[in-house]
């Protein structure tokens, strides 16, 4: 409680008891302390064993580390890893030091479970151990009216009032034993169903383009071997950019030698425009996509789609946008702010 209480960031080791608190981050929490001071850090160490709140991690050969700021979990971090700890650490510390002096808000929610923000930490807790005490299995559910039908189907969170007034309700039937809370979960509005579908299945959005001379020779190749690579095309979109257009959209290149010759060759004819979904999006295109020297590209990286549909540098068959930044501006550009991925969620308003 009086830890719960504490002012600042509290950060967590727990530890088993035969093998006692995680000794290889000593030392970066020990300069953290020194060059942060007294006041918005502070480190405990607790064996998973000696409460009954930690029984999730009980037997857990990997360390794990929970964060607590106002009397709230906000975040934990699975393994030794010093470099993630260090960022997580700092960005809290500065979270809290802006909501003294500044009066900002906090980061209040729970990684695993956002309908928690006004129970009690020590729930939080127990319901984070029995998150990390084996895998769970997570679904992206579709149907006309999809998150009312599943909370039908799910029945009441009180698994006892479940029992009585639905005992055909999932949460009514499979009850775990000593676990006083119910095993199946399921988003409360569609707000909270986006935020959980983008932790769950987190992916990345890239625009990119085919260009006039590939529509006219390549598209349904290029299209098929797309759909083969593992990605999503969430959008299509044939457009025949203006030279006005094509300046905006290539204006990163503004200044160099090239850049008239390009403007003058993306506007001349129809190019296709996709919004492509997957993890790692941005770079996995631009990896796949090649060089835009096609030389290089023809040399070096012989199965990338610029070596074997490009004719030249000018002429390279495809654009990528070259950051999530650059994706982002390049689909409101083209599509504007209400594209949908293939969750409903908006991909166009950042």
């Amino acid at each position: 409680e009086a830890m719960l209480a504490t002012k600042g960031v509290s950060v967590l080791d727990v530890y088993q008891g035969w093998c006692g608190p995680c000794k290889a981050i000593v030392s970066l929490f020990k300069r953290l302390k020194l060059d942060i001071g007294d006041e918005l850090l502070h480190f405990y160490t607790v064996e998973a064993s000696r409460l009954p709140l930690l029984k999730g991690f009980e037997g857990k050969c990997e360390p794990v580390f929970l964060f607590v700021m106002g009397g709230k979990i906000v975040d934990s971090v699975k393994g030794v890893n010093p470099p993630l700890l260090n960022k997580q650490i700092l960005e809290m510390v500065e979270e809290e030091r802006r909501f003294y002096e500044e009066g900002a808000q906090r980061k209040r929610v729970s990684t695993f479970c956002y309908r928690l923000l006004f129970i009690e930490a020590s729930i939080i807790v127990l319901i984070i151990c029995l998150c990390y005490s084996g895998p769970l299995l997570a679904l992206a559910l579709v149907r006309e009216n999809a998150i009312q039908h599943w909370r039908n189907l799910m029945g009441n969170y009180d698994i006892e009032i479940a029992q009585e007034h639905n005992p055909t309700s999932l949460r009514a039937r499979y009850v775990c034993p000593d676990i006083p809370f119910n095993q199946i979960h399921g988003s409360e509005s569609s707000e909270i169903a986006m935020k959980e579908l983008r932790y769950f299945f987190p992916v990345e959005h890239t625009l990119i383009a085919i260009k006039p001379d590939a529509v006219l020779e390549y598209k349904e190749e290029i299209i098929a071997k797309i759909q083969k690579s593992g990605f999503i095309i969430s959008a299509m979109k044939s457009v025949e950019l203006t030279p006005e257009m094509a300046a905006e959209f290539y204006k990163d290149q503004k200044g160099k030698a090239h850049f008239k010759e390009l403007v003058n060759y993306m506007s001349r004819g129809t190019s296709l425009m996709m919004i492509l979904t997957k993890e790692n999006a941005v770079r996995d295109w631009r990896d796949l996509m090649g060089p835009a020297d096609l030389e290089l590209a023809k040399k070096s990286f012989p199965n990338s789609f610029r070596a074997q549909f490009g004719k030249s540098i000018l002429q390279n068959g495809l654009h990528g946008s070259s950051s999530i930044q650059h994706a982002r501006q390049h689909i409101r550009l083209i599509f504007g702010e209400a594209v949908l991925d293939q969750f409903g969620i908006i991909i166009g308003n950042f």
